[in-house]
């Protein structure tokens, strides 16, 4: 499929609406394979489906529609954070072979959830029940090999038992550590990236808008002022070339940044921070060559992360904005990138799909 060349923007929103329907379960079925990677199982595979040749863009789906159409604006929602994240797999699966659930309250362990998406795989927040809705969507998908990421304080075993009861599911895996930088640490390993991006496990905001990024690069969180025990077996076998720092030194310290590269050898690192969380997600996208800008929430972090599969899909940024305000850095984005493309032979749009409450855009691009 040809899509044709215009600018996009993906605005990602939370509904307020909430919904009372219980979780109605499949079927039972016995026959599903149940694994377990946790703080003591280092050398466990996690099954991934061997469809990483497939084209990331799902030429069936509703994002490809859009993206070739002249619609200019379209919302992606749903009455709660985990409906949103089912709303966006619908937008941009029509099947998945593999999908990954992560705790819709826990950001740390949904933030490494960009690093096995590889742009294919939908990731669905599970809040407290495994619901209908969820059901459906893994239904609908065709999901054959299910990863929870985080423990039995994020995703109970009771879930990954009625997950096991859903027809069609065959494998199951759980990818679990004793912190939330083991689980990141478990997560990256598993991924097999080449590169590393450290973040702020302590905070969320950092790591929201790196999954458009994470490449052959993965995400690894780090205290402040120390890097986690954890994480230090993980980076040992990776390219050090160089490596990248998402946030500002409150978030990372210099002096871990200069320890890694000391302790690592690696050949220099690069920092992306701005003045806020806005700005920082600005300048990650300054990273990319785009025709697609994702916006989403900078205040809450569910819908950022459930929007990975997206971001990678389509190689576009995600920048954060507030719920009545987009920040100056993230319009100054827009204007820049727009005069940019100014050399196309053909008009250019911005379209927008947008996954939050009613925000206000500037005139220019409202018009």
């Amino acid at each position: 499929m040809r899509l044709r060349k215009k600018q996009v923007a993906i605005f990602m929103a939370l509904g307020m609406v909430l919904t009372s329907a219980g979780p109605v379960l499949a079927d039972q079925v016995t026959s599903t394979n149940i694994e377990t990677v946790s703080s003591d199982t280092n050398n466990s595979e996690i099954v991934v489906s061997p469809d990483v040749m497939d084209p990331k863009l799902d030429p069936g789906s509703s994002l490809a529609t859009f993206l070739s159409s002249d619609q200019v604006t379209m919302r992606i929602s749903g009455p709660g954070r985990v409906e949103t994240s089912i709303e966006i797999s619908k937008f941009e699966n029509t099947k998945s072979k593999t999908v990954i659930l992560a705790d819709a309250r826990n950001y740390p362990d949904a933030l490494a959830a960009s690093n096995l998406t590889n742009g294919r795989y939908s990731v669905i927040l599970v809040q407290n029940q495994l619901t209908q809705a969820i059901i459906n969507e893994i239904t609908r998908l065709e999901a054959q090999d299910l990863i929870i990421l985080g423990g039995t304080n994020s995703i109970s075993e009771d879930i990954e038992k009625d997950l096991a009861n859903i027809a069609g599911v065959k494998n199951i895996s759980r990818i679990a550590g004793e912190t939330r930088y083991d689980t990141c640490q478990k997560i990256f390993s598993q991924a097999k990236k080449k590169s590393l991006v450290l973040a702020s496990g302590e905070i969320f905001p950092d790591a929201l808008a790196t999954s458009s990024i994470l490449d052959q690069a993965g995400l690894l969180l780090t205290r402040s002022g120390q890097l986690p025990s954890e994480a230090q077996a993980a980076i040992k076998d990776l390219n050090h070339d160089n490596f990248l720092i998402v946030g500002g030194e409150n978030s990372v310290q210099e002096s871990l940044a200069t320890s890694i590269s000391n302790q690592y050898q690696y050949a220099s690192h690069t920092r992306i921070s701005g003045n806020n969380r806005y700005e920082t997600s600005a300048k990650i996208g300054e990273r990319l060559v785009s025709s697609t800008v994702i916006l989403a929430s900078g205040e809450n972090f569910p819908d950022a992360l459930a929007a990975s599969t997206l971001a990678q899909k389509i190689d576009s940024p995600i920048l954060l904005v507030s719920k009545d305000k987009i920040d100056q850095s993230v319009i100054d984005y827009f204007k820049k990138h727009n005069i940019k493309n100014n050399y196309m032979i053909e008009v250019i749009k911005w379209q927008f799909v947008y996954l939050t409450p009613k925000m206000i855009l500037p005139a220019y691009l409202s018009n």
